[in-house]
């Protein structure tokens, strides 16, 4: 049964659970005469988890809430009226009605560790304080302190509805230690019941400290969003420049490929344009060479005539040269 949901077997489970939820119940109806009442409790389920026994799917407190409409009518503030409610289910969740014998003021955990820390420094007189799983804090001051509390939140300068601090009264309750809310954790105590704190406090005298606290977490809590927003904005704005460099730097690129490109194609009409020029030419030499070998050539000079040939010397004046 100490089984949390979504929780194996092997998790550990704090040593304030192990106490007897109606030893618990017992002694705070015996020591604080404070009335009690059971609430729902969990029930094992297959696969090692639990739930809460009023098999509620969308249990916002599973094993911490009343069983029925009339949980008031139930609460007793005997030992032995304790013992009897929680024969049937001794597992059952240990809850407290106020507006009895004590009211409480229900605050966020940051602002009442703050709270609380103040308080003890100053020596201020502090009834019993509990913490539970959803991170909230329950100062139990006098009973009809939740009626002042709006009256007083106002004198402070502040609106009730702003400022967060909630009184339960007369007609609620506070989940008491050691009740397990489920797979959440245990309620505990930041400060037990004991016999110096046996008298409680009246609200007048904790509203400043509390409204400063719950100003304090406000204010914190309103820096951190500036700054979340300024950061947000730093995001943006880098963001925004980087796509502005991506896309300068796309351009330029384009516009390198667009000039590199013209050039480029200016290179090759160029070339182009020179080839033509120089085959035009070539034809035209080509056309006049033929032009010039197809020429007749210039008449040359006249013939000149020819003599007649004077007769040489024959065999027979040879011969009569030789004879003599």
């Amino acid at each position: 049964m100490e089984e949390t949901i979504g929780v194996t077997k092997s998790a550990q489970i704090p040593k304030e659970r192990r106490e007897s939820l109606l030893d618990n119940a017992v002694r705070y109806a015996e020591e604080r005469h404070w009335d009690v009442f059971p609430g729902t409790w969990l029930e094992a389920v297959p696969g090692g988890r639990v739930r809460c026994s009023c098999d509620g799917d969308a249990c916002r407190m599973p094993g911490a809430h009343p069983v029925r409409p009339d949980w008031s009518t139930q609460a007793t503030g005997s030992a032995g009226g304790a013992r009897r409610l929680w024969s049937k289910h001794p597992a059952a969740s240990v809850l407290l009605p106020t507006g009895r014998t004590f009211d409480a003021i229900e605050v966020s955990e940051t602002a009442g560790l703050l709270a609380l820390a103040r308080m003890e420094r100053m020596d201020m007189m502090l009834g019993p304080v509990t913490h539970t799983p959803d991170r909230r804090m329950y100062f139990f001051v006098l009973p009809g302190s939740a009626c002042k509390m709006p009256d007083l939140v106002r004198s402070l300068g502040w609106m009730p509805s702003v400022l967060g601090l909630s009184g339960y009264g007369e007609g609620r309750y506070v989940v008491a230690p050691p009740t397990r809310v489920g797979g959440y954790g245990v309620v505990q105590w930041a400060r037990k019941p004991t016999p110096a704190n046996r008298w409680l406090p009246d609200v007048e005298s904790l509203i400043g400290p509390l409204a400063y606290a719950r100003g304090r977490e406000m204010a914190d809590a309103r820096d951190q969003d500036e700054e979340q927003a300024r950061r947000g904005d730093r995001i943006e704005r880098a963001g925004r420049t980087y796509a502005t460099e991506r896309a300068e730097r796309a351009e330029r690129r384009e516009r390198a490929e667009r000039r590199e490109h013209a050039e480029r194609r200016d290179h090759l009409e160029r070339r182009e344009r020179m080839e033509r020029v120089e085959r035009r030419d070539r034809a035209e030499r080509m056309e006049r060479a033929d032009a010039v070998a197809k020429r007749p050539g210039p008449p040359g000079p006249p013939d000149r005539p020819r003599l007649p040939q004077r007769p040489g010397p024959t065999t027979k004046h040879t011969g009569s040269a030789a004879h003599s």
